[in-house]
Order: structure tokens, then C-alpha cells, then sequence
């Protein structure tokens, strides 16, 4: 993919990340620093290092670099990174996507739109009840094209029970157009994480390459399919403590992708009881 393309891409998801050497390098490729581009790349440098480190510091990193240079890489960077002005009555008629309708009215009456961009949504209920269902019916939504009814992005599903079906998607994506065959290109908008441990989830979430997948694919949406089962498997009914850091730590990880990345993050949870790992209560939550 061209330099051009990556950061239009980047753009579509909001706010770009300031921890991904793709993206600064994206913009000193862009920016005819060509001789800089290797030692950008071999040193990992990213825009959050560009823009606190001392001009010294970066001529030390930089070697084929001169103050004057690096002057002109932080400005060109740092009006990059900059919002652009805008009035409050912009700000607050702006036309970013708030909400991702379930198209199921009395549920999104209820969640006054759908699933919240920027927050995460948890659905409790007990095993069968449908919360995967759930998922795979936003799933289509999502990454189905714009003029199919959906929002032609990505779709992050970290599968922990074997649950995730792609041939359920396709009927569930044929089904709304009264059987008119659908192409399934937009399944390629999908990226499925099997996981069977805390430890792998966290290390998924946590990586840069799935901050630069967040960026590259358009990720609109980013399910657990459940946190529960993950839970269970490991912690059992003893180290409650353990399993609720380990749980903090899994939240406060998919919260900060929601507001960095204006995504929605929808998390299922297999709770039989008054009991919800997130939250409190065993009804669907934001």
C-alpha cells in the first residue's frame, strides 16, 4: 500500500497513534525526508519520541540528520498531530459516527442509538441466550459496504470459545437483502484472534502491530466473545483478586482503544447471575 493511501486510512479511524514508527515514517516518507527514512525505521522512532525528545537527542538518533533538518521534521510533525480550528457549534453539529445501530429497534431505543463509538458495551446473560448472535449480526453491520446498509470497516473478534462462524455472517449479511447473494469481500474486513488465555489477550491489545492493524484495516469495532469463558478457565471461583487486576488491566486496555481510536468495543460475558466482570449489574452496560 502507498504512503498516501496508509495515512488516508489512518485519518478515516480519528485520532492517529502516537506510538507506531508506520505512521512517522508514513509522514517522512511523505515529506521527501527519503535519507531519513532508514534511520527512522532502523531506530523504531515514533511521533511521541519526535515530539519530546531534545533536538540534540534526535541529532544523536538521527546521524545523517542536521539541527536545521530535525527543525523542520518537528514542524512538519507537530502541525501533523495538531487538530485543526474549528468553532464550538462544529464541534458539536460534527458528524462523527456516535453510535453503531444492532437493528433490533426496541434494543437500540433503549441504548439510544446502538453500541457507543469510544466507550465499551457489555452484554451479560446466560449461556444461549444470544449475545453471540449479537455480535455477528454488528460484526456484519460494520464491515459490510456503504451502499449495502453497512459502515465498510473493520472488524477486530477475539474469539475465546469457537464461537465465530463466517458462514453465519454470510446468510446473516445475504438474509437482509431477501436473499440477493452478497459478495464476501467484506469478510475480508474481518480479523479473528483465537484466544484461550488473559495473558494472550493482553498481549494482542497491547502490541503495536495491533494498533497499526487498527490503522491500516479502518477498525470500527473490536468484540471479546467472552471475556467470561477466559476468566472461568483460569481463575476458577478462587484468586479473585488476580482475576479482577487481570481484568482491570483488559478494560482499562479496550477502553483506551475505544477513545484514541473512535471505535466501539462490545464484550460478552456468560454471567448466570447478578454478577457482571466489568461492571455491576447482568444487563447490557455501557
Amino acid at each position: 500500500r502507498d504512503v498516501n493511501e496508509r495515512l488516508a486510512s489512518e485519518q478515516r479511524v480519528g485520532n492517529p497513534t502516537y506510538t507506531s514508527n508506520r505512521y512517522l515514517s508514513g509522514l517522512v516518507e511523505r515529506a521527501g525526508f527519503n535519507d531519513l527514512l532508514p534511520c527512522v525505521e532502523k531506530c523504531e522512532l515514533t511521533v511521541a519520541d519526535l515530539l519530546c525528545k531534545s533536538d540534540y537527542e534526535l541529532v544523536q538518533t538521527l546521524k545523517s540528520a542536521n539541527l536545521n533538518t530535525i527543525t523542520q521534521l518537528k514542524a512538519l510533525v507537530a502541525n501533523k498531530m495538531a487538530p485543526p480550528c474549528c468553532t464550538a457549534n462544529e464541534i458539536l453539529t460534527s458528524a462523527k459516527l456516535k453510535h453503531i445501530p444492532t437493528l433490533v429497534s426496541p434494543l437500540d431505543t433503549n441504548l439510544l442509538g446502538g453500541i457507543s463509538v469510544g466507550a465499551i458495551t457489555e452484554v451479560v446473560g446466560p449461556s444461549g441466550v444470544g449475545k453471540t448472535q449479537l455480535c455477528h449480526m454488528l460484526t456484519v453491520t460494520v464491515a459490510l459496504p456503504k451502499e449495502r446498509g453497512g459502515l465498510d470497516g473493520g472488524v477486530v473478534y477475539f474469539d475465546s470459545e469457537g464461537g465465530f462462524s463466517p458462514e453465519r455472517l454470510a446468510e446473516m449479511a445475504t438474509s437482509r437483502f431477501e436473499g440477493e447473494v452478497v459478495p464476501k469481500e467484506f469478510l475480508r474486513k474481518i480479523f479473528v484472534f483465537p484466544v484461550q488465555t488473559s495473558a494472550a489477550l493482553l498481549s494482542n491489545l497491547c502490541s503495536a502491530q495491533f494498533e497499526e492493524l487498527i490503522v491500516d484495516s479502518g477498525v470500527r469495532l473490536i468484540v471479546v466473545d467472552s471475556v467470561a469463558s477466559i476468566a472461568r478457565r483460569e481463575f476458577g471461583s478462587s484468586h479473585i483478586a488476580l482475576r479482577q487486576e487481570t481484568l482491570s488491566q483488559e478494560a482499562a486496555r479496550l477502553k483506551q482503544l475505544a477513545e484514541v481510536f473512535q471505535l466501539a468495543v462490545l464484550v460478552t460475558n456468560q454471567a448466570c447471575r447478578a454478577h457482571s466482570f466489568f461492571l455491576a449489574h447482568p444487563i447490557v452496560h455501557r
